[in-house]
């Protein structure tokens, strides 16, 4: 497998895709509830204890904008920090 290598598998009806470079994993044309529920599946049952679970979109990748830590929270707060993100980084029309 080389660094470019990407997995791809469904996480309830959506794709999933993971790569190695850049490393993370992206789910993609969903909205705020679905996010937060894969974010909550990575950190609670996939990514190390250590491993920080980080959010971004991809207009702000395209803008240079750093991640954001995903909170330490129940998925009501965790889909409201999604939310801020986009409305603060200029995603919602």
């Amino acid at each position: 497998m080389g660094a470019s290598a990407e997995h791809r598998l469904v996480f309830v009806d959506r794709l999933l895709v993971a790569s190695l470079e850049p490393e993370g994993v992206s789910v993609r044309e969903c909205n705020a509830h679905m996010a937060a529920r894969v974010a909550l599946w990575l950190r609670d049952d996939m990514a190390p204890a250590d491993v920080p679970v980080m959010f971004n979109t991809d207009w702000g990748i395209e803008e240079g904008l750093e991640p954001v830590l995903v909170p330490e929270a129940t998925r009501p707060r965790i889909v409201a920090a999604l939310v801020q993100h986009v409305e603060e980084t200029g995603g919602l029309d």
